[in-house]
């Protein structure tokens, strides 16, 4: 959303408080864009997990603002401001408050290549990349010189929790080379990382694309992680095969880790970009060894409308026991505007975990 026009009284009282060498607010905002979003959710939660009864109703009120402005020829800066706020329903109590500046960066970019600098996303497929993302203070390379091909470099110190590979919540360094490109139809990404004191070496593969409506995904992944976590080589492996035609679709796919190892999984968390399945069912095999995991999903529009459903079989290893997990839910929503959409979900787990939720959201985007 570009900030171009201002009120006249705006105009007269930056006027009246500007001094000779301030620049001028009409100046100040040319080229600057605000985006972001408002949002509310309401979970209500029942769930018998290991024998344990965790029954809840909550209230999440999340927002985000980005604000980029040009600094000078080739340069831009941005600035991003998340707030997010979990309550009880049943007390009013805080489950959880989150208030900060998550990211603060300067970017120098020409035709060729594109140098960041600052607290930035990580935007790695093994990293939690939806709202309140995983970031990190360092630096991003990237070079476009050659045709469908990027090529990308990346140095965080102190990068921050949610990574996908990693039950750890302390703040690690973490590096990162990355090699993205397509051909004809076909895409492809190779991403090798390192992560001090949690990962020695770790590669993601992914080959994705589309034909005449059928899509399909497939994905492997290979870490060691430090030896004082685990001395054996962890693997992640998924493929996912899709069908949309007008406004149908339908999806499925397969998941498994390996069944060695065991603290820490490849099977990511939500906003991750491994193949998952399912809404509530990818936390029950995260940090898991031996998953396997099948899914299927349809979903179709009318209008305004969307609906979905979908239905997942999980199995894992824990504790030396196997354990099944099944989830079936459904899924509505309603696109009120273009930037205003409400949606619904009610997700039901089954055999060795008994739970269900239902939520309500309602966002708007800028």
């Amino acid at each position: 959303m570009k900030l171009a026009k201002l009120s006249l009284a705006a105009i007269m009282a930056v006027g009246a408080l500007s001094t000779v060498n301030a620049t001028p607010l009409e100046d100040a905002i040319k080229g600057v864009d605000l985006s972001g979003f408002t949002r509310y959710r309401y979970y209500n939660r029942d769930s018998v997990a290991h024998d344990l009864a965790n029954d809840n109703e909550r209230h999440r009120f999340s927002a985000s603002a980005t604000l980029t402005s040009p600094v000078a020829e080739n340069l831009v800066a941005s600035i991003t401001a998340d707030i997010d706020l979990n309550n009880l329903a049943a007390d009013g109590a805080e489950a959880g408050q989150d208030l900060r500046v998550q990211q603060l960066w300067f970017k120098y970019s020409n035709e060729n290549y594109s140098f960041k600098l600052g607290k930035q996303a990580l935007n790695t497929p093994v990293t939690y990349n939806y709202f309140s993302v995983a970031t990190g203070n360092g630096a991003r390379f990237m070079y476009t010189g050659v045709k469908n091909f990027t090529f990308a470099a990346a140095a965080f110190v102190d990068s921050d929790r949610n990574f996908a590979l990693t039950a750890a919540q302390n703040a690690e360094n973490l590096y990162a080379v990355a090699a993205i490109g397509s051909f004809g139809s076909v895409n492809a990404q190779l991403w090798a990382f390192k992560m001090t004191n949690i990962i020695d070496d770790e590669e993601f593969l992914q080959v994705d694309g589309k034909v005449a409506g059928f899509s399909y995904k497939a994905q492997y992944v290979r870490a060691n992680l430090d030896s004082a976590i685990s001395t054996e080589t962890q693997s992640f492996y998924g493929v996912q095969l899709g069908y949309k035609m007008d406004s149908f679709g339908i999806k499925g796919g397969y998941t498994g880790t390996s069944s060695k190892g065991g603290f820490v999984s490849l099977a990511g968390g939500d906003g991750s970009g491994f193949i998952s399945g399912g809404i509530n069912s990818v936390y029950e095999i995260s940090n898991q060894a031996d998953v396997s995991s099948l899914f299927v999903s349809v979903g179709a529009s009318f209008g305004k409308v969307s609906v979905g459903a979908g239905y997942v079989d999980d199995s894992y290893t824990a504790g030396g026991l196997n354990v099944d997990v099944s989830e079936a839910y459904a899924k509505v929503g309603y696109k009120y505007s273009k930037n205003f959409n409400t949606s619904v979900y009610y997700s039901s787990l089954g055999q060795d975990v008994d739970s269900n939720e239902f939520r309500f959201e309602a966002k708007y985007s800028f």
